[in-house]
């Protein structure tokens, strides 16, 4: 098979494309075949085809034996694989895709999901498509943060009231000597012991509840252990270039907290002890914050990952409420505030890391990617071990969906790496010890 006309090249006539470029130009067939390459192993079957100009439709096919919640169980996982997977196509035909769930041999859709993908190549493309309204979101950020602030003003308005009455009931106590109906001479000598019994037991009680309620708030300790210093804010790092070319390795993980595989990864983390980087959804604090809570409280840095990790183009007012509404619950949960972003996916153009360059947060990268997502832990050790070099920034994840992978080649990536002289510092750590950043540039 020769192919023809697409491909600018001398001797085109002869020319056989790889199947990357066949993919890339929107050959929906070359995209089915490169998909189920990938897919298919797992016993998931792919087709593809295209719905109008621009527009993906992939349907998924499980197994009859897969139960349903399975399927459901592993929607967000294969979404983010697969949106991943086009991204890096880097396509200028694919602006979106449509994802269809079915078992086999049956009609019923189990679910389905439309991404945006945007990329350098389809900046042009995405232009010419209308925005999708975003409302429904905006709406859901509103709703809580609304009911946050309800619920809020009701625990502080019961704790004044209770407070109130029970200081009407103590005001009430001291005055019945005072009474006008106070009983006549004679009887109030005899309960004379009683009444001063119960002031001394009053006057001891309020003295005892006094600083409980006129203390001040506590204050906040600074961000220390989590400062970024000032050289990096607002840039993006992929690496950083330590002084004296020091062996120091930085260990991150994305998209936790998760029940489960974070606190595997952070009782592997202490039986070595060492430190990493933890780049967490604002979606999964809330679901889980004493897990969150753990991690600043073992000494690990903490970042921002967005609220739900976003793949798609966002206007800058949701990009806005994505990047605040994580650093919030991030800051309410674990009391620091969160100086590193990492964007989803790694996407410089999607929006969220212009507002947190505009913020002056540190768009952090990586320069190391383990690939935990896609395949096992002897690759995901080879993965690493090929790439580090001093300075350099790991990517892994303990989130996302089943990361059982990472868990087991996490202690030989350590045990690998301390070999070679390596030492593990957090990002903020590391910033420090940095001369200059590698190629820092704005977004």
């Amino acid at each position: 098979m020769t192919y023809a006309g697409t491909f600018n090249h001398q001797y085109a006539r002869y020319y056989q494309p790889t199947l990357l470029e066949l993919a890339r130009e929107g050959n929906f067939q070359a995209i089915a075949y490169w998909l189920n390459s990938l897919l298919a192993p797992q016993g998931i079957h792919t087709q593809v085809g295209m719905t109008r100009s621009g527009r993906l439709k992939i349907q998924l096919h499980f197994p009859r034996r897969s139960s349903k919640d399975g399927v459901y169980r592993l929607r967000d996982r294969l979404v983010r694989f697969i949106c991943y997977r086009l991204w890096t196509l880097n396509s200028s035909s694919i602006s979106d895709v449509w994802i269809v769930a079915q078992q086999n041999g049956t009609s019923e859709v189990l679910w389905q999901q439309g991404v945006r993908i945007a990329t350098p190549a389809n900046e042009r493309l995405l232009r010419t498509l209308p925005r999708v309204p975003r409302r429904r979101q905006v709406a859901r950020y509103r709703f809580q943060v609304m009911r946050s602030l309800l619920l809020s003003s009701m625990a502080t308005s019961g704790f004044f009231l209770g407070y109130w009455l029970f200081y009407l009931r103590v005001m009430g106590a001291e005055a019945i000597p005072q009474s006008p109906a106070a009983p006549k001479p004679t009887t109030a000598v005899v309960n004379q012991p009683n009444i001063e019994a119960n002031q001394t037991k009053v006057q001891s009680l309020r003295r005892a509840i006094a600083p409980l309620i006129l203390r001040p708030a506590a204050v906040k300790p600074p961000n220390q252990g989590h400062t970024v210093p000032q050289q990096y804010q607002g840039q993006v790092v992929r690496e950083v270039v330590p002084a004296g070319h020091e062996k120091v390795v930085a260990l991150t993980f994305d998209d936790g907290p998760w029940a489960g595989s974070t606190t595997q990864v952070l009782d592997v983390l202490k039986r070595y002890n060492i430190r990493a980087t933890f780049f967490m959804t604002g979606m999964q604090v809330e679901k889980h914050p004493e897990i969150a809570r753990r991690v600043v409280e073992e000494g690990h840095a903490v970042g921002n990952h967005s609220w739900n990790h976003p793949m798609t183009h966002l206007d800058p007012t949701t990009a806005a409420q994505e990047v605040n509404t994580a650093a919030q619950v991030i800051e309410q949960t674990t009391g620091v505030r969160p100086q590193l972003f990492r964007p989803p996916g790694g996407n410089l153009t999607n929006g969220l890391a212009d507002y947190a360059k505009q913020r002056n947060q540190t768009v952090l990268m990586w320069s190391v990617d383990s690939e935990d997502y896609f395949v096992s832990a002897p690759l995901i050790l080879d993965n690493v071990l090929r790439d580090v070099r001093p300075g350099g920034i790991v990517l892994l994840h303990d989130g996302g969906g089943d990361q059982s992978h990472t868990i087991t080649a996490l202690p030989q990536i350590i045990t690998a790496l301390k070999q070679q002289g390596y030492r593990f510092v957090t990002i903020p750590e590391l910033l420090e010890l940095g001369a200059t950043p590698t190629a820092p540039s704005p977004i």
